[in-house]
């Protein structure tokens, strides 16, 4: 070929990825500015709690939560019972997609706490005994509130201190949680905070699917034309109603126009309308079981040895099925619960200190309600003053889902070691 030829051939495809790359950058300018334009929301739901006490409500309050969002047009982030690493990268993602939204949302529900008037979430791994360790191993809700960027409007709805998680416990004594419930809070301009109740006091969790606080909310927050101030207004009259008083829901707001998460009747301008929808349906309850992870599923076995760590037995007691079969296959033993908790019963007795390593568990099948995963894990106990030697090995667990969406471990196999 000719060398003007080719020069000229050469030319004309680099013309013709210019323009590709053009068309490119178009499209993700695009798809960015409708993302940031939109109404985006992360909803966490923490229950499964070890040392803090577990939740019954959360994880539904959560995922019917993150449902009616979603039929409002929202693009939902969704977190069941997230270890604070989880919350963390969650809450990154969150306030990247919240960068200019016309609405950012944030609902959490589960274990709570204030200390020298700051309000901290609990993650489901939080072990705390004094104050270094909420500051470290919570989520500080200020430092939150801080780096979400600025949306048209800012909503953070909090259904937590359902009940105090230290009473009682070293840290309950250290003054962690000597004021129950949490404590006000300044929003930054434009934004709106909810509470379950008022300030310094405990929300129930609910003895039905949801607790009576976020039950409220879903009655009425998919309401179009609702203002979102009046639609507070009607949640707490529902709770306190449904709790004969006892729990007020309370708001600290600092909006500069109306909002309306579901949207305006007329048809009028508003930053946080959408365009007209049917109303919302209420939320179908989903199968609690259906969308559990590698993280449900080794929840029980982790707070088996959280428990071994702690020397606490009632911990250690409700991680076992009434049906779960320890199996030794060096010995050939096998025992249930009660002869695996008496055990640890004389064990904890004689401990001073625990240390407890886990390689991390690996998925060898799992079902809708049922799973099999293998561990492997080196156990340190000083007992009498004596370090006793370490204790390692490869186990063999099958956990299973209960109706409530709860994991339990129904067989332990110790096979390999």
């Amino acid at each position: 070929m000719p060398v003007c030829m080719e020069r000229r051939a050469v030319g004309a495809r680099l013309l013709r990825a210019i323009a590709v790359l053009i068309a490119i950058s178009a499209l993700v300018t695009c798809a960015d500015s409708a993302a940031a334009s939109g109404r985006v929301a992360l909803v966490i739901g923490n229950g499964a709690y070890g040392a803090a006490g577990a939740l019954a409500n959360p994880a539904n309050d959560a995922r019917d939560m993150a449902a009616s969002l979603r039929e409002m047009g929202f693009d939902v982030l969704l977190r069941i019972d997230a270890t604070r690493a989880e919350m963390a990268d969650a809450i990154g993602q969150y306030t990247e997609r919240a960068r200019g939204a016309e609405l950012a949302l944030f609902f959490y529900a589960g274990h709570g706490a204030q200390l020298n008037g700051e309000n901290y979430l609990l993650p489901i791994d939080a072990a705390v005994e004094n104050e270094a360790d909420l500051k470290l191993n919570a989520i500080d809700l200020s430092s939150l509130q801080d780096a979400l960027p600025e949306a048209h409007a800012n909503v953070i709805i909090l259904d937590a201190c359902r009940n105090n998680p230290f009473a009682g416990t070293i840290a309950g004594h250290r003054g962690i949680g000597a004021s129950r419930g949490l404590t006000p809070m300044d929003p930054k301009t434009g934004s709106e905070i909810v509470f379950a109740t008022k300030p310094n006091s405990v929300a129930a969790d609910g003895s039905g699917r949801n607790s009576p606080f976020t039950a409220a909310l879903l009655r009425h927050m998919a309401a179009r034309g609702l203002e979102i101030r009046q639609m507070i207004s009607r949640v707490r009259r529902d709770v306190i109603d449904a709790t004969s008083g006892e729990q007020v829901p309370w708001d600290n707001s600092s909006l500069v126009d109306d909002l309306y998460l579901a949207g305006m009747e007329s048809t009028s301008p508003s930053f946080a309308a959408v365009p007209p929808i049917a109303p919302a349906p209420t939320p179908t309850p989903q199968d609690p079981c259906a969308p559990a992870s590698l993280d449900d599923y080794a929840t029980p076995i982790r707070n088996v040895f959280m428990a071994l760590k702690q020397r606490d037995l009632a911990l250690y007691a409700d991680q076992w099925a009434d049906d779960a079969i320890y199996h030794n296959s060096r010995t050939g033993e096998i025992r249930a619960k009660e002869q695996i908790v008496g055990a640890k019963q004389q064990a904890f007795a004689r401990w001073s200190r625990v240390g407890v390593e886990l390689r991390g568990p690996v998925l060898i099948s799992r079902s809708e309600r049922n799973a099999v995963l293998e561990d492997e894990y080196t156990l340190t106990v000083v007992s009498g003053g004596r370090s006793l030697p370490a204790d390692s090995g490869r186990e063999r667990y099958s956990v299973r889902c209960d109706a409530s969406g709860r994991w339990t471990i129904v067989r332990n196999d110790d096979y390999l070691k």
